[in-house]
């Protein structure tokens, strides 16, 4: 037994010896610059691409595997500018043999120097880092087997890894940039199985600074790996700071991340000009100056998670949480809750204002938008949404709401809002709304409900009027379809009803205009305060179609006189075309008269725009029906010589005497 353990011996170390004698005889014998040529052919039928390796080719194999080279240079494949992909100036790897043999690698030394790589995406969407042989397939994907399943290595450790000053362009011809990232210099040292490596970035983009910190690992058996521990500090263009903390599990084989990221509070608006970025253009200048995140991220092949979200823009704080399944066609179910948010700030500036001068007459017909590319959709027919909404104070278009609650879902191109409730104005507003975009043309349908708003500051925020006052009751169902303003406002078409209680209409005095024909005769005016009608109810029933609002039964009460109204408004053009009929039934003190009148109560007519509506007493009407009452044989006193009835209508269309 003895004799065979020795001879075994004896026979390994003749293998051990015959195999380094012939890895020194190959290092001598073999040139590895014979073969460059037969390389760059290879590359460049599997690639369409040029190599060329201008340097020497040094090549070790004992006690290390080692190679350098100098002055390499990968093309680009047709089509695409100089210079070509990527440059290296010089390049070395060391790896010890002996450890090969055993599926473990030991790095001793790998180093970049000045690697020059081109990202670049061309006008027709075609990109330079895609590696196919020209005119190839896609190569559909492969299927793994038990046998791919496990990691070829055992182990890996290095000593130093290394690029060193390195730059990458970014160039992207649709939207005609460039970006250039210089002096990039990365290092990793002590790769090891029992402890942490070590990482550092640095760069320079666009001038501004670049850098990445961290630890990662340790490694473990990488033939069984199990949970990736890391931590990285991020800090960008002196302006963001970032950190990630987590665990990765099975990172080679089934991927599991459950990470903690913090974002620290940094100006949106200077870190997009820092990126040499335009911010979007907003109301308020000050907004995005304020933003900080935290959150926790987990995440599969299959689906991701965020739990314990919280976010800071500029006076608004969020709590958030989401989980995001099906990727390809993205089921999201999500919470936001909202304590405060001004979204006005947020908007588009307003177009500036037209000059002064005297209000023109309405516009003959809206004009069409200038040509635009239609909305893509094809995001939101993908979505599927289920997510509920809460923000505690909202400023929309002036209006604020508080306690705002809504349910969001999403399928098939079809978003519903459903229920949605707010409270605003010392009232309550509730409703749904759906928006279909599965066809070319959206289609929204909405319904709601308000009690007890307040129209004075309601109208005084949303509008910057104050003719209205009282407490509203309203209810509408309405239709439209459209990409954008003009279209919807063309299509929009419905019926509802507004009720206001104990309120007065602000800027006329329709008991005065009503005696407006008296005053005219007695060539005098009103004078004194902002005239206005006091009312006990407004009833508005009223239908729209293709945009133009009209209503025939408008009516108001108060103890002074009704009043009926018809007439309508076209939403498009913004005018105003209303018929007010007046009827006295009791004295008009209270309505700025002290005296008892008798008379006719004038038609009133109103006209012009939403933003300069005009009243005037419909006189032609009114003398008209009197003088054909008046000459009328069938009515009271029709034998009367008409001369009489002349100065019975005179008198009546003149002010009364004291």
């Amino acid at each position: 037994m003895k004799r065979v353990l020795l001879w075994t011996l004896v026979a390994a170390a003749a293998v051990v010896l015959l195999l380094s004698a012939a890895v020194l005889i190959a290092s001598r014998v073999i040139d590895p610059n014979d073969y460059k040529p037969q390389l760059e052919k290879l590359v460049a039928e599997k690639t369409g691409r040029t190599l060329r390796v201008g340097g020497e080719v040094r090549l070790s194999l004992f006690p290390w595997i080692g190679v350098s080279f100098s002055d390499l240079a990968l093309g680009n494949p047709a089509g695409f500018p100089d210079p070509g992909f990527l440059q290296v100036k010089a390049f070395e790897v060391r790896l010890k043999l002996w450890p090969l043999l055993f599926r473990e690698v030991q790095v001793g030394r790998l180093v970049i120097e000045e690697p020059q790589l081109a990202l670049v995406t061309l006008a027709d969407s075609r990109v330079n880092w895609e590696f196919r042989r020209p005119g190839a397939a896609p190569a559909p994907p492969a299927k793994e087997t038990a046998s791919d399943a496990a990691f070829p290595l055992r182990s890996l450790t290095a000593e130093e890894i290394r690029i060193r000053n390195g730059t990458i362009r970014l160039v992207d011809q649709r939207a005609k940039t460039e970006r250039t990232i210089r002096r990039l210099d990365l290092s990793i040292l002590d790769v090891a199985a029992e402890k942490p490596l070590r990482l550092s970035l640095s760069a320079d983009w666009e001038g501004k600074p670049l850098a990445l910190e961290g630890r990662l690992g340790p490694l473990g058996d990488l033939s069984r790996p199990g949970a990736l521990p890391l931590e990285l500090r991020l800090s960008a263009l002196g302006r963001l700071n970032a950190s990630v903390r987590g665990r990765i599990e099975e990172p080679l084989q089934a991927p599991r991340a459950a990470l903690s990221l913090e974002i620290a509070e940094f100006s949106a608006r200077g870190l997009l000009s820092e990126l040499k970025l335009a911010a979007p253009a907003t109301r308020d200048p000050r907004v995005l100056e304020k933003v900080a995140l935290k959150a926790d991220l987990q995440a599969d092949a299959a689906s991701a998670a965020i739990s314990g979200g919280q976010l800071v823009l500029d006076d608004t704080k969020a709590a958030f949480e989401a989980r995001v399944s099906e990727f390809g066609k993205p089921r999201i179910e999500a919470r936001l809750n909202l304590d405060a948010l001004d979204l006005d700030r947020y908007l588009p500036p307003k177009a500036p204002a037209s000059g002064g001068g005297a209000p023109g007459p309405p516009p003959p017909a809206a004009t069409s938008p200038a040509p635009e590319p239609p909305p893509d959709f094809k995001a939101l027919r993908r979505l599927m949404l289920e997510a509920t909404v809460e923000i505690g104070r909202l400023t929309v278009a002036g209006a604020r709401l508080d306690t705002l609650q809504a349910r969001i879902r999403a399928r098939d191109g079809v978003l519903t809002v459903d229920p949605f409730s707010l409270a605003a104005y010392e009232g309550k507003v509730s409703g749904r709304t759906v928006a279909n975009v599965a066809g070319e043309t959206p289609r929204i349908e909405a319904r709601f409900e308000a009690s007890g708003l307040r129209m004075l500051p309601l109208l005084k925020d949303t509008a910057g009027k104050d003719f209205l006052e009282g407490t509203a009751q309203a209810e509408a169902a309405l239709t439209m379809q459209g990409a954008d303003a003009v279209r919807i406002k063309q299509s929009l078409t419905g019926s509802g009803r507004l009720r206001v209680e104990d309120g007065a209409i602000v800027g006329v005095d329709i008991a005065d205009v009503a005696r407006s024909a008296k005053a005219f005769f007695a060539g005098g005016a009103a004078s004194g305060p902002k005239p206005r009608t006091d009312f006990a109810e407004l009833t508005v029933p009223f239908t729209i179609e293709n945009g133009l609002f009209q209503t025939t039964q408008t009516e108001m009460k108060s103890p002074l006189f009704r009043l009926q109204a018809a007439g309508r408004a076209d939403l498009v053009r913004e005018s105003l075309d209303f018929r007010l009929e007046p009827k006295i039934v009791g004295t008009l003190k209270g309505q700025g008269d002290q005296k008892e009148r008798s008379g006719l109560a004038v038609p009133i007519l109103v006209s012009g725009t939403f933003d300069n509506p005009q009243f005037r007493p419909d006189l032609k009407s009114m003398v008209g029906e009197e003088i054909r009452k008046a000459l009328d044989p069938a009515a009271p006193g029709g034998t009367t010589p008409l001369q009489e009835k002349g100065r019975d209508l005179l008198r009546r269309l003149s002010p009364t005497r004291p």
